[in-house]
């Protein structure tokens, strides 16, 4: 699982805030394998389909629950199993990297665009700190979208995937100690 761990930290370093931030930790790969969004591994080894949920995982955590995690994984796992299709999850995301890259001026020209329109609205402005003003409206125009884009999500999640209940593994339940009955004092 180190060699795992490692691996992301190592691919994922530039969704990192700080340097000391963990991608991904073991923890973390318990906890998904605990509410199914990982298959079971063969022997404890992750395979590549392994690593290509750890990444879908990864980037749907910031935005989305592990509910709605789970209601978009799981299915995408039983279409894309071997009976289903002849698509493999590998092709699977590599097509939707290369739409993403191929994308990524487009979506770059929008952020552009909000940065444009924020900084205009206080640039005539004849306040004092209209550059700090100009910022903070940056900053709230784009949460602004990142939150409806989020909220687009959800709704799709709920009206098309119906989010299921993600329950932890049930663990075996401890056997409760019977308390002896307290024998009186002798006075």
């Amino acid at each position: 699982m180190d060699q795992v761990t490692t691996f992301m930290d190592e691919h994922l370093d530039l969704f990192k805030r700080n340097d000391e931030d963990k991608t991904l930790t073991k923890t973390m790969i318990n906890n998904y394998s605990k509410f199914h969004l990982l298959p079971p591994t063969a022997k404890k080894k992750y395979s590549r389909d392994h690593m290509l949920m750890l990444l879908f995982i990864f980037y749907l955590k910031p935005t989305l629950s592990i509910p709605d995690i789970g209601a978009i994984l799981m299915p995408l796992q039983k279409i894309l199993s071997k009976d289903s299709t002849d698509l493999s999850l590998e092709d699977f995301y590599n097509t939707l990297a290369k739409a993403q890259f191929d994308h990524f001026d487009v979506f770059s020209e929008q952020i552009q665009e909000t940065v444009k329109i924020s900084q205009s609205l206080f640039s005539d402005s004849t306040t004092k700190n209209s550059e700090g003003l100009s910022l903070i409206a940056t900053i709230y125009m784009l949460s602004l979208q990142a939150s409806l884009q989020k909220n687009l999500v959800a709704h799709l999640i709920d009206n098309y995937l119906k989010p299921i209940e993600v329950t932890k593994e049930k663990e075996p339940k401890k056997a409760e100690k019977k308390e002896k009955p307290k024998k009186p004092h002798n006075i």
